[in-house]
Order: C-alpha cells, then sequence, then structure tokens
C-alpha cells in the first residue's frame, strides 16, 4: 500500500524532529548517549515493565569482567588481640570467588512501523509519543522474556523455533543450571530441583512448604536468613493454589492478589508473580540478585523508511546480558505438576 499524504507528513515531521533532537541526518547512524539510555531504561519500567524496575538494569565499560553486585558470604567482623607476638588483622573476602564474571552478547532489536499503521495514526497529536511507548514495550517485553527463557547465544537466532528467545542469550534460570551442572553432565541438585509435585499427597503439600523446602534446601546458608529474600512464582501454580483457597473451608494458602504482581506471603516469603515467567516453577532469591548489563557506549540505531516494504524501521544494536550476582542466593525449583491422585 502506499502512505496517504497525511500519512507521510507525519512521518517527516516525526523522523525530523527525532534525529535533530540526536544531533544526526535523517537516516544516519547513531549512537545512544548515556544520558539518553538512562532516560529509555527508566521509560521502559514506566511503559508497563514494572519488573524491570525491581531488579539491577545497568551499564558496563567491558564485554567481559567481575560482577557489580555479589551478595556478601557471610560475616567479615572479627576481634583479635594485637598484643600477642604474630597476632595481625586480616582483611576478609566479602564474596564468593567462584562464580565472579559476566558476559554480554550482542542483541538486535529491529522493529517495523507498517504504512497502514501510519495511517491510521496520523490524526493523533501524539503519534511520536505512542511510537515510543511501542518501542520501549518492545524492549522491555523481550528482556524479560530472554531472562526468564534464554539457554543460548547462537550466532543466528531463530525467534519461529524459539519463540521467548531461548537463543537470544544466556538468562538468569540458565545461569544457575549451567552452575548447578556437574563435570559428568549430572545434576548437583545444590540449587535446583526439579520434576516435583505439589498437592496433597505429592512431593510438597502446598506451596508453603514448597517454598520452606526451597529455602532451607537450595539457599546456600549465609543468605537462606537474608530478609530481601522473596519467592517467585509462576501464574500456573498461583491458580491452583487459589483454586484451593475458595475449595475449602479451612484454607492453608495464603492469596490475595495486588494488580496481578505481588501476593501474600508463602512459606513466610513475600510473593511475586513475574511477566514471562516459565510455567510450573518456583525461584526463591532477592530482586537486586538478578542483573541485566548493558554495555554503555554499544548501543547503536538507524530509522529509515523502507518503502519497498511498506514500512518504516527502526533497527537498534546493543551488547548486553543476564547477571545472576550470587548463585549461592538462588533456589530454584522447576517442572512442577499438580499431584491428583
Amino acid at each position: 500500500m502506499h502512505l496517504s499524504q497525511e500519512g507521510r507528513k507525519v512521518l517527516n515531521e516525526f523522523a525530523a524532529q527525532f534525529h535533530k533532537s540526536m544531533g544526526v541526518n535523517v537516516g544516519a547512524q547513531f549512537s545512544l548517549e548515556p544520558r539518553v539510555l538512562q532516560t529509555l531504561h527508566d521509560k521502559i519500567v514506566e511503559d508497563g515493565n514494572w519488573f524491570l524496575g525491581l531488579i539491577n538494569v545497568v551499564g558496563v565499560a567491558e564485554l567481559r569482567g567481575q560482577k557489580l553486585f555479589m551478595g556478601l558470604n557471610g560475616l567479615v567482623s572479627s576481634r583479635i588481640n594485637t598484643s600477642v607476638k604474630g597476632a595481625k588483622r586480616e582483611a576478609r573476602v566479602l564474596h564468593d570467588l567462584t562464580d565472579v564474571e559476566y558476559q554480554l552478547y550482542k542483541t538486535n532489536t529491529d522493529l517495523a512501523i507498517r504504512y497502514d499503521t501510519i495511517d491510521s495514526w496520523k490524526f493523533f497529536k501524539d503519534f511520536a509519543e505512542r511510537y515510543r511507548n511501542q518501542y520501549r514495550k518492545a524492549i522491555g517485553n523481550d528482556r524479560i522474556r530472554v531472562g526468564w527463557h534464554g539457554t543460548s547465544a547462537a550466532a543466528d537466532s531463530d525467534p519461529a523455533a524459539n519463540p521467548n528467545g531461548e537463543d537470544l542469550n544466556i538468562g538468569w534460570l540458565e545461569q544457575v543450571r549451567l552452575w548447578d551442572t556437574a563435570a559428568d553432565g549430572t545434576a548437583k541438585g545444590e540449587h535446583v530441583q526439579s520434576g516435583v509435585t505439589v498437592g496433597q499427597g505429592g512431593d510438597f503439600n502446598g506451596l508453603d512448604q514448597l517454598v520452606i523446602e526451597a529455602k532451607n534446601d537450595l539457599i546456600d546458608k549465609p543468605f537462606r536468613n537474608n530478609p530481601n529474600l522473596i519467592a517467585l512464582v509462576s501464574d500456573d501454580l498461583i491458580g491452583y493454589a487459589e483454586a484451593k483457597y475458595y475449595a475449602d473451608d479451612k484454607a492453608s494458602e495464603k492469596v490475595h492478589l495486588n494488580n496481578g504482581r505481588i501476593l501474600n506471603t508463602y512459606g513466610g516469603l513475600r510473593t511475586v508473580v513475574p511477566p514471562y515467567f516459565p510455567a510450573g516453577t518456583v525461584v526463591v532469591t532477592s530482586l537486586d540478585n538478578l542483573s541485566i548489563y548493558f554495555q554503555e557506549d554499544s548501543w547503536r540505531r538507524t530509522l529509515k523508511d523502507h518503502a519497498e516494504k511498506d514500512q518504516y524501521e527502526d533497527y537498534n544494536s546493543r551488547n548486553e546480558g543476564y547477571v545472576v550476582e550470587e548463585i549461592g542466593a538462588f533456589g530454584l525449583v522447576e517442572g512442577i505438576t499438580q499431584f491428583s491422585a
């Protein structure tokens, strides 16, 4: 289809104003400055990706380096009688140094807005803001999806075969699985448990018991009493618990939704249902244990008109990666099914 005269005017005005704000000519590639990047990340949260506002999204200088927010691994305070010959104070390492590095991978986010969409928006005075909202939501949604589902960083990704970005990056859950896999390929079971049932007569009577045991069995001892620990629970398990709540006169589960995000406690931990979280999954950790790193000077962007395809295109490239800051403070139970006698 051809873009209408009014639609063309709106598009040209949008392109001219946007590129002027970036200080470049229309159609030129440009880098996003730190100030612009920070605004973009703030807006991604504001536009509905609330979960990104609860974790760390930070810029780093290098593609590979040391993690930024590793958790404390134990007591660092002490006392020693330095009057005794040979006695001296010794500084203690704050963090567990067995898993301290992050790795970033190139990520392309290439969007297109069809001419017919532009024509349908042409009479809205907020055309530019409408587009920016869609742009930011797309990036934010993908970041969360890949964080939960990513298992590899393929040279050529396949969205058809991997609709949740399984081959785009190595997400949080996969990092813990890899750490928990022994050299012979077997699961060590230190931080990951899989294939369990929940329900009366199953492996766990309910979510309360499952969360308690995940905390006690899968979280390393120095982190078990961290007051910031929470339970991340998939919505299918919440649905199961909610149905049980309403079916029984005496509820053993505590379910009170707050805008679909935060619930009362399970196993004594505040509970959150994250977007795009895999079904049959519970994670016990703290939100500040989850990070997304992006390389500060790596974001490149090009906007151009592609009349042959009847669309306007927005090409973005950046280096980013997912980080579990402290594996010892992360417990994953997956492959959870509901038990029925």
